[in-house]
């Protein structure tokens, strides 16, 4: 490669999109972002998780976005969704149909509790079988068990959850967090979710102490609070520690890609960047619809030297994101990639490889 084509190539690459992924300030996302919706599936009268059910997202104006089906502990994952409105339909042989509707503008949704109801048994089923949470007898949810969340929690949870994602209320998020907490304060969940509030707050400090906070309640096993934990991390330029708490994450759900995510952002911050591919690798196959991950991988390309690596990147961006506030500049950046690699190939009597 000619040497001179070295510098500029450099200086371009500082120019991508600065890569932040999840848990992060809003204003500062890409407006192309996609984010995955997790949640949880429980039982309306007793709390315990709901396996096996059969989760679709679907567009306000009709179509399927995504779907799932819950695991063992009632947990799923809808993957690679854009910003918009949206219906959430649940379906289970045992539990009445249900349906709720959801907003996003782009960002990840972590922690989502939705409660089902079972299905009458019979004609004759009591009417307490049809009824939503609000409305059954106090204490009927009373356990204080992981299955057994009492339902004011859940209920102030899922208020919660609406202020903070579909009314953008960060701030009034935190009373009904709060709520949750103090009706169960084992409710780990929550507290993840009061680090997600502050973060969009701009309270660094006070969303790493809940997300440590989650961490702690969850004996170590909440892989969303590692994640959020490592982005926090990674804002306050602590790459050390956002890498331990990533790789955590990994370790806890290697099929998550906010978890690969922040691990190849931090070990990308301390300039491990041979180390930084496989995860950021990793992150791209699980979210492919992610175009900042793209970026992510062209800047680790471009470290790299890996010229047609980091052309193929721009092109992956470029088809998700034809005609974004950015697209001309990276479809630039492309170009003169390219006849970098044509020089190269030039310099060594071979032909170019790619268009």
């Amino acid at each position: 490669m000619r040497r001179s084509l070295i510098p500029s190539l450099f200086l371009l690459g500082l120019l991508l999109p600065v890569v932040r992924l999840a848990a992060q300030d809003s204003n500062a996302m890409p407006s192309d972002q996609r984010g995955s919706i997790q949640g949880v599936l429980r039982d309306a009268a007793t709390g315990s998780e709901v396996s096996d059910a059969r989760v679709e997202l679907s567009a306000s104006t009709g179509g399927n976005i995504s779907s799932s089906v819950s695991g063992a502990t009632g947990q799923f994952t809808l993957d690679s969704v854009p910003g918009g409105s949206y219906t959430i339909a649940i379906e289970h042989p045992d539990y009445l149909p249900f349906s709720q509707q959801i907003a996003t503008e782009g960002h990840s949704i972590y922690g989502l509790q939705l409660a089902l109801r079972k299905k009458p048994t019979s004609y004759g089923a009591p009417a307490s079988a049809l009824v939503g949470p609000s409305s059954a007898p106090a204490g009927a949810a009373a356990s204080t068990t992981r299955s057994g969340i009492p339902r004011a929690a859940q209920d102030a949870m899922n208020r919660g959850m609406d202020l903070l994602y579909v009314k953008s209320d960060a701030r009034g998020s935190l009373g009904e967090f709060e709520r949750a907490i103090k009706e169960y304060p084992d409710f780990y969940e929550a507290y993840a979710q009061v680090g997600l509030a502050r973060v969009k707050l701009g309270d660094s400090a006070d969303a790493e102490k809940a997300f440590r906070k989650a961490i702690e309640l969850s004996q170590e096993k909440y892989a969303d609070a590692y994640v959020g934990l490592a982005a926090v991390l990674s804002d306050g330029k602590h790459f050390t520690d956002a890498e331990a708490a990533a790789r955590k994450a990994v370790e806890l759900n290697p099929n998550d890609w906010r978890g690969q995510g922040e691990l190849g952002r931090a070990l990308h911050a301390q300039q491990r960047y041979q180390e930084a591919q496989a995860p950021a690798l990793a992150a791209s196959k699980l979210a492919p619809d992610n175009p900042t991950l793209k970026l992510m991988l062209s800047s680790i390309h471009l470290q790299l030297k890996d010229l047609p690596a980091m052309r193929d990147d721009l092109d992956a961006y470029l088809k998700l994101v034809p005609a974004g506030p950015d697209a001309d500049r990276i479809r630039d950046l492309r170009a003169r990639v390219q006849k970098a690699i044509d020089a190269a190939a030039s310099d060594h009597g071979a032909p170019a490889s790619g268009p």
